[in-house]
């Protein structure tokens, strides 16, 4: 009888792969990575929360100072609505309507007090212009001075 001369698929030997290092790293550590997970998930709420305030606490702010037409009004929307960029712009404001009533050296505590509280705001360098010129008008010309020389060096005033 003639020998089977086809040729048979036999492996010369078995391999066994099992499971992947990834799928063992994943049911080792299934339960902290639900964790980790968790915690992202709340984390990213939590952001979102806080901004959606802080936005919102602003906007109330920024329509308080729009509707503010007195220094009352406007000392309100600097007590009611501290930290804020509207009480920042409102002390501007208030510095302008006090100067114009002729309460020099009110005007020139609150731009001060603008100056000193509000390192990053975009008005910083118009108060201080502000402020030496009420020095100015006051008399106080050596005060004025060094302001208008720190304004000048100043390289965040552009203009």
């Amino acid at each position: 009888m003639p020998e089977n001369t086809t040729p048979t698929n036999t492996p010369l030997a078995e391999i066994n792969l099992g499971p992947s290092k990834f799928e063992q790293f994943l049911d080792n550590n299934q339960k902290t990575l639900a964790v980790l997970f968790a915690l992202a998930v709340v984390a990213s709420a939590v952001y979102i929360v806080i901004r959606g305030v802080e936005k919102s606490r602003e906007h109330s702010a920024g329509v308080a100072l729009s509707k503010a037409a007195t220094s009352a009004a406007l000392q309100d929307v600097i007590s009611n609505h501290a930290k804020t960029n509207a009480a920042a712009s409102a002390k501007l404001l208030l510095a302008d309507m006090q100067a114009g009533e002729g309460k020099m050296d009110a005007a020139i505590k609150t731009l001060q007090d603008f100056i000193a509280t509000n390192t990053e705001h975009a008005a910083r360098p118009t108060a201080s212009a502000k402020l030496a010129a009420n020095l100015m008008g006051e008399g106080k010309a050596a005060e004025a001075s060094a302001i208008f020389q720190d304004l000048v060096s100043a390289t965040k005033a552009r203009y």
